[in-house]
């Protein structure tokens, strides 16, 4: 049976029914990035895209249509979300029986199209313990813990997805939608959440960087995933910081295909959706497609 199905996972920058931040932007009824590259690849496409949702939903949804099609499957392409949001169901009013994510990110998605500056955690209906754990003392003093627990999580999920495909026969590209760990959030902590700073210290200590870098290169499947699965992987490390790059760093930074903006607030001008919803428009769209498409040609000539 001939592969002719491609199959794409991610959050909000995948989701083909994607709800913008702006109120003033209707239902976008542009194309997403899956559709462009399966129109390059003369594929099918099936796209699990859906808003909000943390690597763990893209896992399983990407990978319930792999088991549903099998052979018929010829390539999969997923932009990996924040490895720090976290699933919780039937916590919300707004969203009963429903998946609810918590992150510490800056201007989440949520249900309804407002602001940036939305409450997502009142307004979602997180778990009092889940607030309470983020506002209180206690969480600074296991920072590096959670930490190092999300990094395992998220390049876990990365690497089952990559070995399965590989063993499988089936051609893979991934990237990273958005920074995997936004550690300016962790510093960010002590201005939004005072009550969580230490009895005695005026402030956080600093966050040690080259603490934060070897907690990714120590991580196991961090390491197999470079040595195994590197060439497959668009942007790696996935972090600016550390010499890699993801979708949105690649938008703002002028990197190809996004090159033609000089300064990123030319890109954030041409890019996003609004000056009031950051997520990609349709030529951003359409040039996630094409970085994908390079990739592939790359990897499979």
């Amino acid at each position: 049976m001939k592969r002719k199905l491609l199959i794409a996972g991610g959050c909000s920058y995948t989701d083909a029914k994607f709800l913008s931040l702006d109120k003033n932007v209707k239902q976008q009824s542009w194309a997403m990035w899956p559709k462009y590259l399966g129109r390059d690849l003369g594929l099918k496409v099936i796209n699990t895209g859906h808003c909000g949702v943390g690597n763990e939903t893209i896992f399983h949804s990407v990978m319930e249509q792999i088991l549903m099609y099998k052979n018929r499957v010829d390539t999969v392409a997923i932009a990996w979300t924040e490895f720090d949001r976290h699933r919780f169901f039937g916590v919300a009013e707004l969203m009963p029986l429903s998946e609810t994510i918590i992150s510490l990110s800056q201007n989440p998605l949520h249900p309804d199209g407002q602001s940036a500056d939305y409450d997502h955690r009142a307004q979602l209906g997180i778990p009092n313990l889940m607030q309470n754990f983020f506002s209180s003392k206690s969480f600074y003093f296991i920072r590096d813990q959670y930490m190092k627990t999300v990094l395992h999580d998220g390049f876990r999920y990365i690497l089952m997805m990559a070995e399965y495909c590989k063993a499988h026969g089936i051609k893979y590209i991934f990237s990273a939608a958005l920074d995997p760990l936004n550690t300016r959030m962790y510093e960010k902590l002590a201005t939004d959440l005072p009550m969580c700073i230490p009895p005695g210290w005026d402030k956080f200590p600093p966050f040690n960087r080259t603490e934060e870098f070897n907690f990714w290169c120590n991580n196991p499947f961090f390491s197999a995933l470079e040595k195994n699965h590197v060439d497959n992987l668009i942007g790696w490390p996935f972090k600016p910081l550390y010499g890699g790059y993801t979708i949105d760093s690649a938008r703002y930074g002028a990197k190809k295909p996004f090159d033609l903006v000089q300064s990123y607030a030319e890109a954030k001008r041409r890019y996003d959706v609004s000056d009031k919803d950051f997520h990609p428009n349709e030529e951003a769209q359409q040039l996630i497609g094409k970085m994908y498409y390079d990739k592939f040609k790359e990897i499979y000539k």
